[in-house]
């Protein structure tokens, strides 16, 4: 199980995709992306991105259209196209406030 992981991690590393790397403690990510040419491989350092909310997470891969609200969190006709954004997201079961913090539902209207 290990060396198909392991070969799987090569195969991805030599079409350049993207590697995420993950630090669960910190919630800091690196994303370092590869490029090959004839003579060289580039190698491209992004950003260290950081969650700063308690409720947060990060993600690679997250909905387009953000963060369930306090506004919008009962609605089922919420637009959303499916394209990857990367970003930080409230963790399941939170919504964002209109302050940006990801709250418990019941805590929408209360203030802080």
């Amino acid at each position: 199980m290990v060396r198909k992981i392991a070969a799987l991690l090569l195969l991805i590393a030599s079409l350049g995709v993207v590697l995420v790397e993950s630090n669960n403690a910190t919630a800091q990510h690196t994303v370092t992306t590869t490029t090959e040419e004839p003579s060289e491989d580039v190698v491209e350092e992004m950003p260290i991105i950081s969650c700063t909310g308690v409720a947060e997470v990060y993600n690679v891969c997250g909905p387009a259209c953000g963060d369930r609200t306090c506004d919008n969190q009962g609605r089922s006709d919420v637009p959303c196209t499916k394209q990857c954004v990367e970003g930080c997201y409230c963790r399941s079961g939170y919504v964002r406030n209109k302050a940006g913090t990801c709250i418990l539902p019941y805590r929408c209207g209360r203030s802080a």
